[in-house]
């Protein structure tokens, strides 16, 4: 058995860094920024301290940890840099909300690629500055780079997030002529800026005409509906997606839920509880707990509200004032004072 020195000298005479790589690899399965810091420490006692392609990897590492200055710290020293290098310090910049020193960077990149754009598109789109995400859309579209799924989502989340309903038409023009118009992600993201923006027609629209639905199509359109109503099309979508044969998750249940307790249809939302109750990986779920409560309580069955409301192993506020106004709503009013 090679003892822990004969190791740390194997790997200062190694051929290539694939064995460093395979480490870093190995790290982030752990989710160990202790772990790649002594790789990183190995890195730079080997013949690989400068080489390009162990940086990079060590950036996109230390990224994924969220790990800015550790980051920033090996893009600094690097003596070479190339494309894959300024991408992956945008990308960890944008990821971690940092637009501002982004946009300098992206700046100063001598020969941006469509990746390039694309994260600093995404980035201000995930932060919530939707104009400055779809200046940099316009801009990569001007440049004449190649507008890929990314792009496109990208673009029509910060669409969605300005409600900007006529300009995200001429979005959805641009990638029906393009190959992604039967990409489930595109159709995903279509149905959820139009429900932004309140076309439920097109929403419908979008998803009708979709080869392939998956898990989130599904629940974007049930949550568009949801949303905009009417909420009986929430319903109705939810039962011809069990018949589809798909498998039910969390959010999509809660989303359901939310419908009948907005409808205040008790025997829908017996059904749907008596799916949760068969799958017990649901149990658990202190979101589904919580919509299940409320709508035991708008639907008038306090005592089977209160029968999920104890078998709930995690509480929280929202549990707590979803009892209490089932009690005020059936008039005990004295067991919702009393209840906590």
């Amino acid at each position: 058995m090679a003892t822990r020195h004969g190791l740390v000298r194997d790997l200062l005479y190694l051929p290539d860094s694939s064995p460093f790589a395979n480490l870093l690899d190995s790290c982030l399965r752990l989710r160990s920024a202790r772990e790649t810091r002594r790789v990183h420490a190995r890195i730079l006692n080997s013949q690989f301290s400068k080489e390009i392609f162990i940086q990079n990897r060590l950036i996109d590492v230390y990224g994924k940890y969220d790990c800015l200055d550790d980051a920033c710290k090996v893009f600094d020293r690097m003596p070479q840099s190339n494309t894959f290098t300024w991408n992956c310090i945008i990308t960890v910049l944008t990821k971690l909300g940092f637009l501002d020193e982004a946009v300098r960077l992206f700046g100063s990149m001598p020969d941006p690629d469509q990746c390039s754009w694309n994260s600093m598109v995404l980035g201000f789109a995930q932060h919530d500055r939707f104009e400055e995400s779809l200046e940099y859309f316009v801009k990569m579209h001007k440049e004449n780079f190649f507008l890929n799924e990314y792009s496109f989502g990208s673009a029509l989340s910060a669409y969605a997030g300005l409600m900007g309903f006529d300009i995200g038409i001429q979005v959805h023009a641009m990638v029906s002529k393009s190959w992604y118009l039967t990409d489930v992600f595109m159709g995903s993201a279509l149905i959820d800026m139009y429900s932004k923006c309140g076309s439920m027609a097109c929403s419908q629209d979008v998803f009708s005409g979709m080869i392939e639905q998956n898990l989130v199509t599904w629940n974007s359109l049930i949550t568009c509906y949801e949303q905009n109503g009417p909420i009986s099309e929430a319903l109705e979508v939810f039962v011809r997606m069990m018949n589809s044969g798909l498998e039910l998750y969390e959010v999509m249940l809660a989303s359901v839920v939310n419908a009948c307790a907005s409808l205040c249809v008790l025997k829908e939302g017996l059904q749907i509880h008596a799916r949760v109750i068969k799958n017990n990986k649901f149990s658990d779920d202190i979101v589904l707990g919580n919509a299940l409560v409320d709508m035991y309580s708008k639907c008038g069955s306090v005592s089977e509200a209160r029968r999920v409301f104890d078998r709930m192993p995690v509480r929280n506020v929202v549990s707590e004032s979803s009892m209490e106004s089932g009690y005020a709503r059936a008039a005990s009013i004295k067991a919702a004072r009393f209840m906590f």
